[in-house]
């Protein structure tokens, strides 16, 4: 037997439809951003100009000596790459996870960050 599990930040009409096509008897849980966010995380909005200005505060932000670990969300797998790229050149031990990247490395990944 096989059991199909889905997991996301965010869950629009769509995915939800296809969802539900693809599972038997999905089954959904809700948790709400009060019950999950507390202890040591720190929410931010920053607003910047560009990509570059983005990445120089970014870096900024990754050099604070306070700051252990941090997971950055982009919009796009090439985007998730070349970021990784980018702070790695500035110093940064960085590792992008995402669907194009075989299990193996998403397992390592997943590892390391924990």
């Amino acid at each position: 037997s096989r059991q199909t599990l889905l997991f996301s930040a965010t869950l629009n009409k769509k995915i939800r439809q296809i969802s539900r096509t693809l599972q038997k008897d999905p089954y959904e849980i809700h948790i709400k951003p009060e019950q999950f966010v507390g202890g040591t995380i720190s929410q931010k909005l920053y607003f910047v100009d560009n990509i570059g200005h983005k990445l120089r505060l970014l870096d900024s932000i990754l050099t604070d000596p306070t700051i252990v670990q941090a997971i950055v969300f982009t919009s796009t797998k090439i985007q998730a790459d070349k970021l990784s790229e980018d702070l790695k050149d500035k110093g940064h031990v960085t590792a992008p996870l995402h669907g194009d990247i075989n299990q193996k490395k998403r397992n390592f990944t997943l590892t390391s960050l924990r």
